[in-house]
């Protein structure tokens, strides 16, 4: 056998080698997607039913207010007209007091956080 023909043999039994490492390489990666599919999956059922994203907005008062006012119709005599609008006051200092502490909701091999607040709010 000649120095060319062996050199070729052996990159040939490399890229056989190489070639069949890839298989389980893949096989891991499939499984490792799976897996985080499950997780996000999970991770959306617990956020879902622990109560998703809140948004907490300070104490503000809405007063309905009325206003009358007069205009001419169409033959230029005088009509009342009315319309509704609302007033939002906003309180002039707003204290919040809030404790957060986290958990963690466990399901099949899954750990998910989720936090429970305590909220003192006054204004």
């Amino acid at each position: 056998m000649s120095s060319l023909q062996g050199t070729t043999f052996r990159f040939a039994i490399i890229g056989i080698i190489v070639l069949a490492m890839m298989i389980p390489l893949f096989m891991v990666g499939g499984i490792t997607h799976e897996r985080q599919q499950y997780f996000d999956q999970t991770f959306r059922d617990i956020a879902s039913s622990w109560g998703n994203t809140q948004h907490i907005s300070g104490p503000f008062l809405v007063v309905p207010e009325i206003e009358r006012y007069q205009v001419k119709n169409d033959a230029g005599e005088p009509a009342w007209r009315t319309r509704v609008y609302e007033r939002i006051f906003l309180p002039s200092s707003l204290i919040l007091d809030i404790q957060i502490d986290h958990q963690y909701r466990k399901r099949a091999i899954y750990e998910v956080p989720v936090y429970v607040s305590k909220l003192v709010i006054s204004g």
